[in-house]
């Protein structure tokens, strides 16, 4: 005892003295210096340029590294594990050698997105430790709408690889938060052939379940939930937070989800682990130095998640890919680079209710490609069979939930004028100025994973007149479903990730713009690769089980981070939605706009202005109004003219319908000529009508709007000359 307090006494003294030198220290002497910086190793702290976000950084006694973040004083993430382990080096008892301070700002412009110009502006704070053998530098960087973080690591003895095999990342949160997510779920839910059924077989699809809402006091031991998930800490205070991740592509990394590791009666910790469903066993062997994905946190209201692009601008003032031998091109081999080629823009689509057995129709696609035409549409899809080449075993069969009415003429399809082949048919739609996008299997087409085999087929479909593909079945469903070849990537492993950045980079050498499909979430690659236009993911109108809460929280959810491929119709299959709710989406939601329906309801004449203007290009998005499970509201500009679009859920009120103050003041000086485009009122058949109707609008205004259960409305605004 006598012993413990004279070491105590002595500390207390030890510090009085560097407090009194630091006092009598004015010009900085670099000796006394050194010993104030030794007294504060422990602890660091990086803050936002508008200083409401901290990050918090913490070293304990035993060489171990952990963060925690705070909001304008709520606490969002708790203590929590940084760090990696390696097997190679002991990593669990780092020595801290320096750290460096910096701002980072600039601004880039976007092709698509949420914003045509975007500016960046964070604080980081790099640390640097030492292990036996390696160094690993920790950036944690807080911006204005969040935070984020990743790792360096190399080696100090000149190793060139290393095997990670731990992620010690994690998010401590209350048990009193309240979590939106997405069960990640790997599944075995097909037939395979005999020979297959002793191989891991799981698979996960993006696209097969929407986000629900649980306590986070509900979430239990090795749950796991995918990238991003929504939190909001404090049900007292305004401050949620999306957690995700970025810059996977290219990292040489896996995709990574969430896995509840420590369930407590106060807190929850999730940590982030590799993806389960990928082909190698093994995964996580990297080459050094070794610079791992961003871990994201994107913070504040729910207006500052929804407008936020921090998945994006983590990638600071990234250049677009190009080809290494670029300086040895061209002229004009080196405008390609450039990327103005990519035109985006809304684009017509017939599968969702043809499916893959009238895919090779030419009867069909033409008429879609004359709706295409007049709406001022520039792109056409063919999706699966288009080809017999590439007919996919099983496809001949029209699912039931098809609304094909098996007569053409009804459905509004003639075969008049109707070309007869695909020479014809290109010469057709080069007439009309009409883009054709194809669809391919991301494996199967390709060889499963062949280069050679990827540059002679999509040199085959350039040379037939294509301009961009659709390439589904990433996650290597297809082939396990059907019993084909075992893919050696799939799912989110390290390979597969590879595989991506693979087909990206030949495809932007050949000018063909990229529509991912049964894929992960989208984590930023457009700032490097503008080629990839839209993104599947997400569970969309094809699934045809889509409910009105669950739309809603994607769009709170998987529909912040990046482009999202719904694929909305104009009129609901079923009675989960009304046609305002519909007509909404390809607003709300942003990526190239496809769209589908039969040419009857195409041409419903109460939404045709609307959808000649539909924005795909779009230089700003706002936020609002709305909440998780209830209702969303937003708006798009594009140019001079705005578009807001509100969609809502259950109503449990008597009336089934919901108030939404829309409040104008964002559009800024001037008058604007208004179109609202809303649900038909009751006593009508309010699922499938839509009333128009007109007036003029200023920043002055706030409009009170009733939408019904399920429902939703748009209104276009123009500002008058």
């Amino acid at each position: 005892m006598k012993k413990t307090v004279c070491k105590l006494f002595a500390v207390a003294l030890a510090v009085c003295m560097l407090l009194t030198i630091a006092a009598c220290n004015p010009d900085g002497n670099p000796i006394i210096q050194k010993a104030l910086e030794a007294r504060e190793t422990n602890s660091w702290e990086v803050s936002s340029p508008d200083t409401s976000i901290k990050v918090s950084v913490g070293m304990d006694s035993a060489g171990s590294v952990y963060y925690s973040v705070n909001k304008d004083g709520v606490a969002v993430v708790d203590k929590s594990a940084l760090g990696l382990d390696i097997r190679e080096d002991d990593l669990n008892s780092l020595a801290f050698d320096k750290k460096t301070v910096r701002r980072i700002t600039g601004s880039y412009s976007n092709i698509t997105g949420k914003h045509s110009e975007v500016e960046y502006d964070a604080m980081e704070l790099q640390l640097t430790f030492k292990s036996w053998k390696h160094t690993l530098d920790v950036y944690l960087r807080a911006y204005d709408d969040g935070y984020a973080f990743r790792y360096k690591l190399d080696s100090a003895g000149g190793g060139k690889t290393a095997k990670i095999d731990e992620e010690k990342s994690s998010f401590t949160i209350p048990t009193s938060s309240l979590v939106w997510r997405q069960v990640y779920k790997p599944y075995t839910d097909f037939t395979v052939i005999d020979a297959l059924k002793n191989e891991n077989l799981d698979t996960f699809a993006y696209e097969r379940s929407s986000y629900d809402y649980i306590p986070a006091s509900g979430i239990l031991q090795n749950d796991q939930i995918a990238f991003p998930v929504l939190y909001r800490p404090d049900v007292n205070e305004d401050v949620y937070s999306l957690v995700t991740e970025s810059a996977v592509v290219g990292s040489g990394f896996y995709g990574s989800i969430l896995q509840a590791t420590a369930v407590g009666d106060d807190e929850l910790r999730l940590q982030t682990v590799p993806t389960p469903a990928g082909s190698i066993e093994d995964d996580g062997y990297v080459s050094l130095p070794f610079t791992s994905p961003w871990r994201v946190g994107i913070t504040g209201t729910l207006q500052t998640v929804v407008e936020s692009e921090l998945v994006e601008k983590v990638y600071d003032d990234a250049e677009y890919w190009k080809p290494d031998n670029y300086d040895e091109l061209s002229d004009e081999e080196k405008e390609i680079y450039n990327y103005d080629w990519v035109d985006p823009d809304v684009c017509a689509w017939s599968w969702i209710v043809y499916r893959a057995a009238d895919q090779k129709n030419f009867a069909i696609h033409k008429a879609y490609l004359d709706k295409a035409a007049e709406m001022g549409w520039k792109y056409l899809l063919l999706d699966g069979s288009w080809s017999a080449e590439y007919k996919i075993r099983g496809d001949d069969e029209k699912p039931e939930d098809s609304k094909s009415t098996g007569n053409f003429q009804e459905d509004g399809i003639t075969k008049e004028g109707v070309p007869e082949d695909w020479d014809k048919f290109i010469e057709y739609a080069n007439e009309k100025g009409i883009k054709i996008i194809v669809w391919g299997d991301a494996l199967r087409t390709f060889g499963n994973g062949d280069y050679n085999v990827l540059c002679d087929v999509l040199d085959k479909w350039v040379a037939m007149g294509v301009a961009g593909v659709k390439l589904d079945f990433w996650d290597g469903e297809r082939q396990l479903r059907d019993g084909h070849q075992i893919p050696t990537h799939r799912c989110e492993d390290s390979a597969n990730m590879e595989w991506y950045e693979t087909v990206y980079q030949e495809c932007a050498k050949r000018k063909l713009l990229v529509n991912c499909h049964g894929c992960n979430k989208p984590t930023g690659e457009r700032r490097v690769y503008p080629n990839v236009i839209n993104r599947e993911g997400i569970y969309g109108a094809e699934m045809n089980r889509n409910t009105a809460t669950g739309t809603i929280n994607q769009l709170f959810t998987r529909a912040v981070i990046g482009p999202s491929d719904f694929t909305p119709l104009v009129k609901p299959k079923g009675h989960q939605f009304t046609t305002g709710f519909m007509i909404s989406l390809p607003i709300l939601f942003e990526g190239m706009t496809t769209v589908g329906d039969t040419i009857v309801n195409l041409n419903y004449a109460p939404i045709q202005d609307l959808y000649k203007a539909l924005p795909t290009a779009r230089d700003d998005t706002r936020f609002l109004c709305g909440e998780p499970d209830e209702y969303f509201c937003a708006a798009v500009r594009a140019g001079d003219e705005w578009f807001i679009a509100c969609v809502n859920g259950p109503v449990d009120i008597g009336s089934k319908t919901r108030k939404v103050t829309v409040d104008l003041s964002f559009l800024g000086e001037g008058t604007f000529d208004g179109y609202l485009y809303e649900d038909g009122p009751l006593g009508t058949d309010k699922r499938t009508t839509i009333i128009k109707t007109a007036a003029s609008h200023t920043s002055a205004d706030k409009l009170e709007i009733e939408v019904g259960e399920s429902g939703g409305f748009v209104i276009h605004l123009k500002k008058k000359v």
